[in-house]
């Protein structure tokens, strides 16, 4: 799944970023300062396994958890400044600027 992908899915299913951040609002109220986005996603696959009806059930890639952390914390200033720890991603990595030395510095992880 690549990044348009993902924003495409995200932009037609608005309630899988609301129960997101439902669940990570809800986890910086009981006084947490970081948090796995991995964990929230694990608990929202399991609230909507557990959906007595079938249609509000819904399947969650993994490929979605970074967007939906780095969204989380662009909406949400307020959460604690590392509450999701966020690196840089690889597409981000593949799209900056190449510097005559760029894989160079690729290969001594540099960048």
């Amino acid at each position: 799944m690549n990044a348009e992908t993902v924003r495409t899915f995200l932009d037609e299913n608005p309630a899988v970023f609301h129960r997101f951040g439902r669940e990570a609002l809800r986890v910086i109220r009981r006084g947490w300062k970081h948090y796995s986005a991995r964990t929230i996603m694990e608990v929202m696959r399991h609230h909507s396994n557990l959906e007595a009806d079938p249609t509000k059930r819904f399947k969650i890639n993994d490929h979605l958890i970074p967007t939906l952390a780095r969204d989380f914390m662009t909406a949400h200033p307020e959460a604690p400044k590392k509450f999701f720890e966020l690196r840089t991603a690889r597409s981000v990595k593949k799209d900056r600027p190449q510097s005559p030395d760029f894989w160079a510095d690729m290969e001594d992880g540099t960048l």
